[in-house]
């Protein structure tokens, strides 16, 4: 498990002093990147290969929102690998080291000539792997499709 310091701009909260949920996904993203190029499998190994991570599922559960200022600790690993995708899951911390979220991420590696997924266990070993005890949030479900979709109100647009 690898951890990352994030302090959150003004900029980066809305109007009641609370960081987005879009600037802790963005953090989440460029923690998985950062982690991924530091093991040896992130985009700078995998654009030269024609390759590139593509994010498939993403879920994030926050019980406190950090404000401006606040410096946030993003913990990350990777939790499972299967043959096509990969989950990996964070921890999100206050400075004091409180929990104060956590999110889990499933990603697919593609070939970007063919736009085919890749075996992952050409490129990623099983001791990659890491349990973390505590992080209860599941990995992100698939979404179900439906047949038919119904509108319960249609709305007309126009420019005025």
């Amino acid at each position: 498990m690898t951890t990352y310091a994030y302090q959150i701009q003004a900029f980066q909260v809305d109007f009641q002093r609370k960081a987005t949920m879009t600037t802790i996904g963005n953090y989440l993203l460029q923690t998985a990147g950062q982690d991924a190029d530091r093991r040896g499998f992130g985009l700078d190994f995998m654009l030269p290969n024609n390759r590139a991570w593509v994010l498939a599922r993403f879920s994030i559960r926050m019980d406190q929102y950090p404000g401006p200022q606040d410096i946030i600790k993003i913990q990350t690993w990777i939790h499972d690998i299967g043959a096509l995708m990969s989950t990996r899951k964070f921890n999100i911390l206050n400075e004091a080291e409180q929990k104060i979220g956590e999110a889990s991420s499933s990603w697919v590696a593609m070939d970007l000539k063919s736009r085919r997924p890749l075996r992952l266990s050409s490129f990623l070993k099983p001791d990659y792997i890491q349990e973390q005890p505590g992080h209860q949030l599941p990995p992100p479900p698939k979404l179900t499709y439906k047949e038919r979709y119904y509108t319960s109100k249609d709305f007309r647009v126009v420019y005025s």
